[in-house]
């Protein structure tokens, strides 16, 4: 049986956050925003900054998603669902498998289709990655 791999893809060198931004706040701001990150369920004040920021920055930038690309982002995620739940059919087979031809030519099928699956989303994660780029390249080429 081949190996799957669970968990994060490995980040390459450009997306490991290596750099660091200071800023300087008064104590109250600092605790208006510590308790606004806690009340909105933030795991830290820098999760909710970094969400402020990006945020403000995609309202901005929102008009630059065609239609079209968010076809492609929304088929993806239904991918990945289809996937997700063929995974969980498999799991359930695998633990009450028994041996016999046809729990085998089922646990194969299943196998077969997960494999499909997993090769139209990468196809489909390859056109969000470009999306996402062209997005990125627009936002910082201004």
């Amino acid at each position: 049986m081949a190996n799957i791999l669970v968990g994060r893809r490995p980040l390459n060198i450009d997306e490991k956050k290596t750099e660091r931004v200071y800023i300087r706040l008064t104590k109250m701001q600092k605790k208006e925003l510590l308790n606004e990150a806690k009340n909105l369920g933030f795991s830290s004040l820098t999760a909710l900054l970094l969400d402020k920021i990006y945020t403000k920055i995609s309202t901005k930038n929102t008009s630059q998603l065609s239609l079209e690309q968010f076809t492609i982002i929304e088929k993806s995620q239904k991918e990945i669902s289809r996937i997700a739940s063929n995974i969980n059919q498999v799991t359930k087979k695998i633990n009450s498998l028994s041996s016999s031809e046809n729990d085998i030519k089922a646990f194969v099928f299943n196998l077969n289709k997960i494999r499909e699956n997993m090769d139209e989303i990468a196809i489909e994660q390859s056109n969000i990655y470009k999306i996402l780029d062209e997005i990125s390249a627009a936002r910082f080429n201004r």
